[in-house]
């Protein structure tokens, strides 16, 4: 008889014990505005249109996102640029990620340096190229992570940097955004790609099963 309550009671207990206490779950947003800010003091963020690099000065561009709709504990982060235009010459140049700690549209009268200012949420070097790429992605780091879940609820800027000080070395929109940059008609959407883990909460059905069962076991081993 005892054998059987217990092979009755065992499942029982694996079954609770057995129940995933967390789920995961991955969340893109993408950019809600764009633009770019150089060194004269000029921004152009009427657009959907971006450019970061050198010509004639330096442009540092930005991308906003809103996370109203983030949840659960960050695991990993990445951001990617959609069908990009790259000219680098230079033998290694690095795209560098910042949590811009000026909002839009406020940043439209700052010089880009202040874009810059931020935590560096990230970067990727590139090899000499010239050309549009398919997509471009650039993992963010921990303290991205930090910076992200704190900013959980509210809108969220990125600002973006390339190292190269060569002459025409940019990545944007296309290759004639430094020319014209406000003619160009809107580009397909740069994405925050989010990895987020939820915790499970257990059923009270599913503690009162484990409670059970304990209390079972208890009244076995008693006898």
């Amino acid at each position: 008889m005892r054998q059987q309550i217990y092979k009755l009671l065992c499942p029982l207990l694996f079954s609770a014990l057995t129940i995933p206490n967390a789920h995961a779950d991955t969340q893109s947003f993408n950019d809600i505005l764009r633009g770019s800010a150089n060194g004269y003091g000029q921004v152009d963020s009427t657009t959907q249109t971006y450019i970061t690099g050198e010509f004639y000065t330096h442009y540092v561009a930005f991308f906003q996102f809103d996370l109203t709709s983030l949840s659960g504990q960050l695991s990993a982060a990445s951001f990617t640029l959609t069908n990009p235009f790259i000219q680098s010459t230079a033998t290694s140049d690095t795209i560098t990620l910042y949590a811009s700690p000026v909002a839009i549209p406020q940043a439209y009268v700052t010089y880009p340096n202040d874009l810059t200012s931020g935590s560096i949420l990230g970067n990727v070097n590139i090899a000499p190229t010239s050309g549009t790429l398919t997509d471009l992605t650039i993992n963010l780091n921990s303290s991205a992570l930090a910076i992200l879940q704190a900013n959980e609820g509210h809108d969220f800027t990125i600002a973006m940097n390339l190292s190269s000080n060569n002459f025409a070395d940019r990545i944007g929109t296309d290759a004639s955004a430094p020319y014209y940059p406000g003619s160009l008609p809107p580009t397909p959407n740069n994405v925050l790609t989010i990895d987020t883990v939820t915790a499970h909460v257990p059923e009270p059905s599913l503690l009162a099963l484990f409670s059970t069962g304990i209390i079972g076991l208890g009244v076995l081993r008693k006898k």
